[in-house]
């Protein structure tokens, strides 16, 4: 019988390999399944091109506005720091008196846009 420990003792790891076999002839069949798909479901290539050109045009939209975000992430953090150098602990106070002000400004915008 087995007492009960708070050590935990290691317990012996078993090895278990399986094997993989490659089938060339099934990957063949797999890949031309594959391109007939994507035959029918394509249509015609100018559909795909004008979706890959929008694709990237919000992605540089969303990319200036990440940028931005953190910019002011960065500014923040090197204030809050130089905050502390000069003032001390302070700086967090101001932080808990101000982030009231900051939540009901975001709510007041996510209500106006909806």
């Amino acid at each position: 019988m087995k007492l009960p420990s708070i050590i935990k003792t290691p317990k012996y790891n078993r090895f278990n390999f399986e094997p993989r076999y490659y089938d060339p002839v099934k990957e063949e069949i797999e890949e031309k399944f594959r391109m007939a798909r994507a035959k029918t479901k394509a249509g015609s290539p100018e559909k795909h091109t004008s979706s890959i050109s929008a694709a990237f045009s919000k992605r540089q939209k969303k990319s200036s506005q990440t940028s931005t975000i953190q910019l002011v992430i960065a500014i923040a953090l090197m204030g809050t720091f130089v905050g502390w150098l000069f003032y001390g602990n302070q700086v967090f106070y101001a932080y808990l008196l101000l982030s009231p002000l900051y939540f009901y400004w975001r709510l007041k915008n996510k209500g106006g846009r909806g």
